[in-house]
């Protein structure tokens, strides 16, 4: 008499989203066994362009190595919206000893204090609302993207 056991590869999830799916999808996720590479594309809407993806990687096509259960999401923007004028949604203001930035993804971040010193330096914000911890009462100035520089006091 013969046995067989049954034999399944291992198989993974990767989840492939769009930040706000106006703006643009993502093919390529799906189930996927252990070991094989998966490729996600990012197609922008009209008017509008791919920044990068919520781990900061701006490959697209991006291609990898499925080892676990992964998440990818894929952050779009208006094509060419780092300017002054395209900032009008960017709010910045304090909240306890933090500073609160909404609505400034894929834009560049800078905070300096009063004596000029740099103390954050961002590269296209990966998050909708960043809140940074300050942890010193004084005066701040915030510059995000290409807009103006705006001062903010943490009290």
């Amino acid at each position: 008499m013969a046995y067989f056991e049954e034999h399944s590869e291992l198989k993974y999830t990767v989840t492939a989203e769009s930040n706000d799916s106006t703006k643009g999808s993502v093919t390529g996720g799906g189930s996927y066994i252990a070991q094989t590479t998966a490729e996600l594309t990012a197609v922008p809407a009209d008017g509008f362009e791919f920044l990068q993806w919520n781990d900061g990687n701006k490959e697209n096509p991006r291609t990898f190595t499925v080892t676990q259960d992964t998440t990818f999401i894929a952050s779009f923007g208006v094509i060419g919206a780092i300017g002054e004028n395209n900032l009008s949604n960017v709010t910045v203001f304090t909240q306890g000893n933090n500073i609160v930035i909404n609505n400034a993804l894929g834009y560049d971040l800078s905070i300096y204090d009063l004596t000029g010193r740099l103390l954050v330096n961002e590269t296209a914000i990966t998050t909708n609302s960043l809140v940074l911890h300050i942890g010193r009462k004084g005066m701040y100035f915030v510059k995000v993207g290409k807009g103006k520089v705006q001062k903010v006091i943490l009290k």
